[in-house]
């Protein structure tokens, strides 16, 4: 595909637009994530951007979306039966 529209990366300026709302809504949060748990979810609403899909649209206000899904919080969380194998990891990094 990527082949016949000349373009190894069509979606280069998309990702440079969320590239940058994602570093502003980091930004803003940083305080507030402050567990495992916080920082699993979020980095779960991040992994939410999908370039391409039709069935999934992210807000234009990706701060306000990542508070929205952050108050939704995870709908099968085993965050905390993880956490106590945090000392297995080499680095975290929050």
């Amino acid at each position: 595909m990527y082949e016949i529209i000349s373009d190894p990366d069509p979606f280069r300026s998309l990702k440079c637009m969320n590239n940058r709302d994602a570093l502003e809504a980091a930004e803003a949060v940083t305080g507030e994530l402050t567990t495992f748990h916080d920082f699993c979810l979020a980095a779960i609403i991040a992994n939410t951007l999908d370039y391409g899909s039709a069935e999934h649209m992210v807000s234009e206000d990706f701060l306000n979306f990542f508070r929205q899904e952050c108050e939704k919080g995870i709908s099968h969380d085993d965050t905390a039966a993880m956490e106590k194998y945090l000392d297995r990891v080499g680095v975290f990094l929050p």
